[in-house]
């Protein structure tokens, strides 16, 4: 998905960045991979509002509606 050299650059440059600004631990491959994850699922996937996730009635007449 992403060409090894561009990851490589892209993990350095933003573990320079937190270790010059705050002196915090340097980003792995594997971190900065799982944010691209993030960043691809919340722009491909349609949610709710956040207050229907506590909502005790059903979205639709197909979903039930949380049990608590």
């Amino acid at each position: 998905m992403f060409p090894p050299a561009e990851l490589t650059l892209i993990t350095t440059l933003t573990s320079e960045q937190l270790i010059k600004d705050d002196g915090k631990k340097s980003t792995s491959k594997g971190e900065m991979l799982k944010f691209f994850g993030v960043c691809i699922l919340i722009t491909r996937f349609e949610f709710s509002p956040r207050a229907s996730l506590w909502s005790t009635t059903a979205p639709s007449k197909y979903f039930p509606a949380p049990a608590l």
